[in-house]
């Protein structure tokens, strides 16, 4: 009878085991799943804030394409001697144009910190995404920033040197239109026209990979 018992105690307590191992596996797995729900939300959020980033980088391009292309048809009506509808006082701060900088990409750094880009399922949307911020918005702030050095170390100082400012940054226009001229003014307000007209064919290229990765993007989480 005692080993009757004992068999019985012993079958209850592994019983008894397996339904805590049960209980914890199923605990275990429901917390994975609500972790693995929690993941898919934060991503979908930092996916909501790209495509924020995304929307202000087009209106960016579209004021800088704008803005540019102002300044080119200004240049080269400079270059061509039209100076009717021109400010000719105004030609050195024209020249004398940065092409802006912008920070790109802060929802995909914040991505990359916290490992969220590797959950990223569709390989063709990451590969658009590194594309986009690593190569093309890369490329364009080298270009913006070395833009400012030239325009610093070579416009400006030749302005400097070159043309008699009077106060408030004015100058004479009959010494801005006698240094165009001359040669050298206006071998730089070609160089200036030609580092333009390619800024906005870069940035028309990126805004349209930046409405195609919306697009994307949209497709894929919304």
């Amino acid at each position: 009878m005692e080993n009757g018992k004992t068999g019985k105690y012993f079958k209850y307590a592994i019983g008894e085991i397996v339904l805590v191992v049960i209980g914890i596996l199923i605990a275990l797995q429901l917390n994975a799943w609500k972790e693995e729900i929690q993941a898919k939300e934060e991503l979908k959020a930092s996916m909501d804030s790209m495509l924020d980033d995304l929307a202000q980088d087009i209106e960016f391009y579209n004021a800088e394409i704008e803005r540019i292309g102002k300044r080119v048809i200004l240049l080269n009506d400079f270059t061509q001697g039209n100076y009717s509808d021109i400010d000719i006082e105004d030609i050195p701060d024209i020249l004398s144009y940065n092409l802006p900088t912008k920070d790109f990409g802060t929802t995909y750094l914040s991505l990359k910190q916290d490992r969220q880009f590797n959950m990223i399922k569709n390989l063709e949307l990451k590969e658009k995404i590194t594309s986009y911020y690593e190569v093309y918005c890369e490329e364009y702030s080298v270009i913006a920033t070395w833009h400012r050095k030239f325009v610093t170390e070579t416009i400006e100082n030749y302005f400097l040197l070159n043309l008699p400012y009077k106060r408030g940054y004015k100058v004479d226009s009959k010494d801005v239109i006698n240094e165009v001229e001359d040669g050298k003014l206006l071998s730089i307000t070609n160089y200036q026209i030609t580092v333009q007209d390619e800024a906005i064919v870069r940035l028309k290229n990126i805004k349209l990979l930046a409405e195609e990765m919306i697009q994307f993007i949209n497709s894929e989480y919304k």
